[in-house]
């Protein structure tokens, strides 16, 4: 038996590598063992592709899709403060507990966390909590009826099972009908009415891109890999710690071009070391680059699906070549009886405010990357202190400021200087207190930071110092890895003053991998600062996708 079929075909919209093997296993077995491959969303194209994998004389049996009891509507509003907004005013009033999908880590938490402010018994859930028991904890506190509502990633998928599941709300639009279908579809299961929600936002096709574009890896990277193997594993193979010190890819990244090279049988592993095969590779640029296509279509078809005037059961039911469909008289537009697709200004406004105060912890990395600890020892002691982010690059609240100010004025506004000497005096207060202030350097954006930092020390009434310089060098965020990303910024950064011995607040406008500050730091209290707290404007890290 194989369920969630629809992962076997590249036309799937929840590709999984390892469902590739399932082909080839099939054609090991004895003839006459029998096979059943099952799915709840595929369209006509995954069918075909899924029975061809599956061999000769597959029999497909196909039932209508229209569910009776799914009432839809599809939501445009103009930010995320006003989607919280309309969560905070119509989650209440839905019946029963239900999920809202968001497309981000960041989302998840962020949107949880508005929820419980507003009095709404709700949690996140995604990839990034570790804790298998925690996951179920959570599943399970759904399924009683103990949370309102859970907010969830992709991470709750496949599996999961509720039948008297009152909503799904889609924060931000996904990819697919395939993947919008299953999701919204998990309402209403063994109900006479629940309620599915697409909200869409601004950041909605810049995610989705993202996930195009990180589908497949280039075929640079599968190569540069396979080189790195080929020259330097030897009969020892390479650890993908050793990998990333030579190949400059992150490492998710990293590992699934191993999964997808392993697979094609170029790679083979023995425990934590990969060897280069004798079998020769190719990349597969035409399937890759059907697969990429059909990708943008299905985004393209989800942005018609929010602007439909007809009926959205039927726009589901056709995209995914249901013989059956037709109107069912229960969604928007045909039914005028169903949510309202504003928000309340004023609860806009609150949520505007929530935003703006809704920065992120950065925790300090603690030691360094195997490949620079064996020349600089392991732990990073004494770390930089818990530092925080003042907003989500490009996010409402102070992240689109950030952008406007990095990219399109040149300069950070009063408004981000009086927002960050808020944080520090009134929310944060860190400990032991700043006694004086320095930026990071930068050869290719000179002054940015540093005017922005000197401003902000004389609303703190504190000295400032420029001691930190920086030689030109590669950019950081070209840099896929902790080793890359060290040994760049240690070819970069020097001290060229002298460094006052008190506790100083270090001041930069980005922050991704952590790894330049962690090495401003590093170098400010080797000559003498007592304690580093690193106060960025925006986390770039803050939209970790699941």
């Amino acid at each position: 038996v194989v369920d969630e079929a629809h992962c076997i075909s590249d036309w799937g919209h929840d590709f999984r590598p390892d469902y590739r093997r399932i082909g080839r296993l099939l054609r090991t077995l004895p003839p006459g063992v029998p096979l059943i491959a099952t799915t709840a969303t595929a369209n006509d194209r995954v069918v075909e592709d899924v029975a061809a994998q599956l061999g000769e004389g597959v029999e497909v049996i196909r039932g209508p899709l229209t569910r009776s009891s799914l009432r839809l509507q599809a939501i445009r509003l103009r930010d995320s403060a006003e989607r919280l907004a309309w969560l905070a005013e119509q989650v209440p009033q839905l019946p029963g507990s239900g999920i809202i999908y968001c497309l981000t880590v960041a989302d998840t938490e962020r949107v949880a966390r508005w929820l419980v402010e507003r009095g709404v018994v709700a949690a996140p859930y995604h990839a990034q909590i570790r804790s298998e028991d925690r996951r179920i904890e959570l599943e399970d506190a759904l399924l009683a009826n103990k949370l309102k509502v859970l907010v969830a990633s992709t991470a709750l998928g496949m599996g999961f099972d509720k039948p008297d599941l009152g909503f799904v709300i889609h924060f931000q639009r996904p990819g697919s009908v395939i993947a919008y279908y299953q999701q919204v579809g998990r309402a209403g299961r063994a109900l006479d009415e629940a309620f599915g929600v697409l909200l869409s936002g601004r950041e909605d096709d810049d995610i989705a891109e993202y996930f195009i574009a990180s589908a497949f890896p280039p075929s640079a990277h599968m190569t540069a890999v396979l080189s790195a193997l080929e020259d330097g594993a030897g009969s020892e193979g390479m650890s993908v710690p050793a990998l990333e010190a030579v190949v400059n890819l992150r490492r998710s990244v990293l590992e699934k071009v191993l999964k997808l090279l392993e697979i094609d049988g170029a790679v083979a592993r023995d425990g934590s070391r990969y060897f280069r095969t004798p079998n020769p590779w190719e990349p597969d640029t035409e399937r890759i680059d059907k697969v990429t296509t059909a990708r943008r279509r299905e985004l393209a078809q989800m942005d018609e699906y929010v602007d439909h005037h007809g009926c959205l059961m039927e726009f589901l039911a056709r995209a995914l070549d249901d013989p059956a469909a037709k109107p069912c008289g229960r969604c928007r537009p045909e039914v005028s009886t169903l949510l309202p697709e504003s928000a309340d200004p004023r609860i806009v406004n609150e949520a505007q405010a929530f935003l703006r105060h809704s920065d992120l912890v950065i925790e300090p990395r603690r030691s360094w990357p195997n490949e620079i600890a064996a020349h600089r020892g392991g732990p990073i002691d004494p770390p930089n202190c818990v530092g925080r982010a003042l907003s989500v690059y490009g996010d409402a609240g102070y992240g689109l400021a950030v952008k406007d100010g990095k990219y399109k004025n040149h300069r950070f506004g009063q408004d981000l200087v009086d927002a960050a000497a808020e944080l520090v005096t009134v929310r944060w207060r860190p400990d032991p207190a700043p006694q004086w202030v320095t930026a990071m350097p930068s050869r290719r954006h000179p002054g940015l930071v540093g005017d922005f930092a000197r401003t902000l020390a004389q609303r703190l009434g504190l000295p400032y110092a420029d001691v930190l310089a920086a030689a030109l060098v590669p950019e950081q965020k070209t840099m896929e890895n902790s080793a890359q990303q060290v040994t760049n910024v240690l070819a970069s950064l020097q001290v060229v003053g002298d460094v006052p011995p008190g506790p100083v607040l270090l001041v930069d406008d980005i922050v991704d991998s952590r790894w330049t500050l962690t090495v401003a730091g590093w170098l400010l209290r080797t000559n003498g600062a007592c304690a580093v707290h690193p106060l960025v404007l925006a986390s770039a890290a803050g939209r970790d996708l699941d």
